[in-house]
This record gives C-alpha cells, sequence and structure tokens, in this order.
C-alpha cells in the first residue's frame, strides 16, 4: 500500500494487525523420522506411509453430506455441476480403495459418541460391499448387542476388543500427593460432585491452556460485576438513598475497570457484554436503596482480606483450615447479621436450590442432601474472624433477567445448618485421608472442563467404566 494511503495507527494496532495477518500461515515443523504425521482425510492417500490409522470414520464424517444449505443446496449444485454429495461418496470411497490396496497396514477407527454424547453411525464406505458381506458386516457391528450381551447399546461393538480390562486407563491418584493446607468453602462442592475431579482441578490444579475466545466467560464477567459493587461497598456512597447518584458511582467504576482490564478499545463482543454488566448495576441500584431505607447497612465487603483463613474441627479431633471471601456482610440494628454472596447467572438463584438436592425416589419428599456448603460455611469464616452474632444468609441476584435482582434470602434451620457443619467435616476429613477415587459418572458438565472429562474418559470410545459411590 503507497504511504500516503496508509493510516496512522498506534503501536498496540499495528501488532494486532500484522498478528492477524499471519494467524492463519502454516509453519510446517522440522521433519522428524520418529514422528507420526497427522494429516486430512484427502492427504492421506497421497502420502507415502506404510502404515495408516484412520479416526472419526463415522457417517457424515466421511462421507460429508450437505442438503440444507441456504443457498447452494444439494439439488442446485449438481445442476450446477459443482462438489455434491454423489461426487463426495464417489471421491471418499477411491480415496478409501486406494488407501485398503497400496497399504501395508490399515487400521480405521469409528467414534461411538460426538461431544454431545449423541450415538454415531460408521461410515456406509464400510457396507459399500455385495449383500452377503454387508450381512457378515452388519451382524460384526451390531450383533453382539443382543442375546447375552444385551446390555450393551446398538453401537459398532466390534471396536471393543475381547480384552477383559481396557487398555486406556483413568490415572490413579497419587497416595503421596501434598494436600493443600487450606480449604475453600467453595471447593467442598466440587468434592461432593466428585472426588476424582476435585483432585485433579483443586489438588493437582490442573487447568486448561489455550487462547482466549475474544469474549469475557463467566468468571470474566462475574468478577466485572463483583469488583464494581466491592468498590461501591467500600465508598461513602454504600449508604446513600439516591438512585441517580449510586448508578453514576457504578457507572464510572464499570468504565475504569474496563479501561484497566481491556484497554480503551475493547472489541465489539466484550463492548456488548460491558453494556450487559452496566444494566445489571443499574437494576442493583433501586434494590440497594430500599435495603439502606429498611436500616441496612455494608459493613463489609470481600471479607476478609488475602491470607485469612479460620480452624474448623474435624469429628475425629483433627482440624482443617477453612478460607473463602465473602461477597458482602450487612448489618442492621434488630436483625443482625446479612452474609450475602452476589450472584451473577442467567436468572435468580435460590440458596436451597443450588446447595441442595432431593434424595430421589422412594426418599421423603422434604429429605435432602447437601450438593454444596459454600453459604453454611460462611458462618464459620465470619465468626472465626470476629463477627458474633446472628446470622442469615442468601444472595443478592443480578441475573440476566433484570426484574429477578435482589436478595434470596435462605430459610434453612438450626438443625439443617447443623447437618451441612457435620458434612463438611465429614468430607474434610475425606480430604485429609486423600480419598479422591473413583470418579463419579453423573457429573453436572455445566462446570467441568473438556481437559478435565478427556482424563476422566467420560466420551472416550470404550474406556474404563467405573461404577461410583457418591461420597
Amino acid at each position: 500500500m503507497p504511504d500516503v494511503l496508509a493510516s496512522t495507527v498506534h503501536a498496540a494496532d499495528a501488532l494486532r494487525l500484522l498478528l492477524d495477518a499471519v494467524a492463519t500461515d502454516f509453519i510446517p515443523p522440522r521433519d522428524n523420522p520418529a514422528s507420526i504425521d497427522i494429516l486430512g482425510w484427502l492427504e492421506l492417500p497421497l502420502h507415502d506411509a506404510r502404515a495408516v490409522i484412520v479416526t472419526s470414520f463415522n457417517e457424515g464424517i466421511v462421507p460429508s453430506s450437505l442438503n440444507a444449505d441456504l443457498f447452494l443446496p444439494n439439488s442446485l449444485r449438481q445442476r450446477l455441476g459443482v462438489l455434491d454429495n454423489h461426487r463426495r461418496y464417489a471421491r471418499d470411497a477411491y480415496a478409501l480403495t486406494v488407501l485398503r490396496h497400496s497399504r501395508r497396514r490399515l487400521e480405521i477407527i469409528l467414534g461411538k459418541r460426538n461431544a454431545a454424547k449423541d450415538p454415531l453411525k460408521p461410515s456406509r464406505l464400510l457396507f459399500a460391499a455385495s449383500d452377503a458381506v454387508i450381512a457378515d458386516r452388519i451382524r460384526e457391528f451390531y450383533g453382539k448387542s443382543h442375546g447375552a450381551d444385551a446390555s450393551r447399546p446398538p453401537l459398532p461393538t466390534v471396536l471393543a476388543t475381547e480384552l477383559k480390562e481396557a487398555a486406556f486407563t483413568i490415572p490413579r491418584p497419587r497416595p503421596d500427593v501434598a494436600i493443600p493446607k487450606e480449604i475453600s468453602v467453595t471447593s467442598f462442592k466440587a468434592y461432593l460432585a466428585c472426588p476424582y475431579r476435585y483432585y485433579l482441578t483443586h489438588v493437582l490444579r490442573l487447568r486448561e491452556s489455550g487462547e482466549g475466545s475474544g469474549e469475557l466467560d463467566a468468571l470474566q464477567f462475574g468478577n466485572l460485576v463483583h469488583d464494581s459493587l466491592a468498590a461501591f461497598g467500600s465508598s461513602t456512597w454504600a449508604g446513600s438513598r439516591d438512585v441517580d447518584l449510586i448508578r453514576a458511582f457504578l457507572d464510572e467504576q464499570l468504565d475504569k475497570l474496563v479501561r484497566q482490564r481491556f484497554g480503551k478499545r475493547p472489541n465489539a463482543t466484550v463492548k456488548v457484554q460491558i453494556e450487559q454488566a452496566r444494566r445489571r448495576l443499574r437494576a442493583f441500584a433501586p434494590q440497594q436503596v430500599h435495603l439502606a431505607i429498611e436500616g441496612w447497612e455494608i459493613r463489609h465487603v470481600e471479607f476478609p482480606g488475602e491470607n485469612a483463613s479460620v480452624a474448623f474441627p474435624l469429628l475425629d479431633g483433627r482440624e482443617v483450615l477453612l478460607s473463602g471471601r465473602i461477597d458482602r456482610i450487612d448489618f442492621h440494628p434488630e436483625h443482625g447479621w446479612r452474609l450475602l454472596d452476589y450472584k451473577t447467572s442467567k436468572e435468580g438463584q435460590k440458596p436451597d436450590k443450588t446447595h441442595r438436592t432431593g434424595l430421589g425416589k422412594g426418599a421423603p419428599k422434604d429429605a435432602k442432601e447437601w450438593i454444596d456448603l459454600q453459604l453454611p460455611l460462611y458462618r464459620h469464616i465470619a465468626s472465626g474472624l470476629g463477627i458474633e452474632g446472628e446470622y442469615s444468609l442468601g444472595y443478592f441476584n443480578l441475573p440476566e433477567k433484570l426484574e429477578e435482582t435482589g436478595l434470596r434470602l435462605a430459610d434453612w434451620t438450626e438443625d439443617d445448618l447443623t447437618e451441612a457443619d457435620d458434612k463438611a467435616r465429614q468430607v474434610a476429613g475425606l480430604m485429609l485421608d486423600r480419598v479422591f477415587w473413583p470418579p463419579s459418572q453423573d457429573i453436572n458438565e455445566s462446570w467441568s472442563q473438556r481437559g478435565i472429562e478427556a482424563i476422566c474418559q467420560s466420551s472416550v470410545f470404550d474406556g474404563e467404566h467405573l461404577i461410583t459411590p457418591n461420597p
């Protein structure tokens, strides 16, 4: 581009443009004779390897089909003479034939389920044969799912070898692994959901790595709202009864945080999310004014500070250190203390629904078990650091549905809270004893990481299957 037409940009923008320009360029690695090349399906027939392993040989992948395209449906593709389903099938059938007759060894692997755990079918190319061969292959693929082995799903079970044990086993927890010195009140939920996944994420501290998606994830979005509210709660305007003044403060604080974290010009997606956060903060203001008029005073935010923990005695005489940060603590001269947690989920949350669940069929309707202990354990954090008196626990919801903004307090009895404490002591004892096995199979996917699920083999074909009791 001639210099006269080039615009002047900041160095950061120039680097961003350069990175965007080279992001799609492919830099081949240095040749390594001991390596295994990973190629695309259409590249395999052109490669000179004597042994080939083809994966994901499932219908819809090889051959692929395209029927309902908005602008180029398959019928129009045929009339235009461009690549259509019939030509894809012929092309892929030819590629498979070349591989079959030109390689010393050809292994074909089929997927059992996709990422959403829906069953997959074998490619129809495997049934492009005579009637007798087709019948034999169908019986080979599906025949074992009937009769004596009827418990297996009607999937290509021929891929499940006759081995009595899985070839790939889930790595067992190390018996000598170091236990964290402090247990976060939020980590009890992870252990109750699955001890093994707790071990991976909270003991080994495994995390997925990778580039950002160009938008704020749930944690980043929540932190933006939380930090804006924390600044308000510690400011001189915390007791204000002026909605407009509170909104102006929160607007200013949000803009300040955005500049610090995302610069002066965040991308369009982040801008939209920032305005969504602004709407929730503006909905917070009238609710806060209502609490101030009732006589509630914000005494603490993000309590306690860094490196603060409290001792939590167990039933066997041992003790652990509990750590946690309470988003907000309010005080009322007549009603005592409120320990509150801000929630920025899509819908307003009910404390009892997020912390307890029913026991299922055969159990009394009012019988519940604890699946999260965060709010009950806040009592021990507060009292251990000098806040004494009557406590009420709850959420300050800041959801996408603005009409649901406001407090949702828990209605737990003293017996309920005592039961929660006993559960926490039981779980903490299991953590100290390094009881992290076996993994749970009915994990809630909403919080689990894809890399962690790969270790747990939750969607691996013919992986190690375990029957796991609840802790």
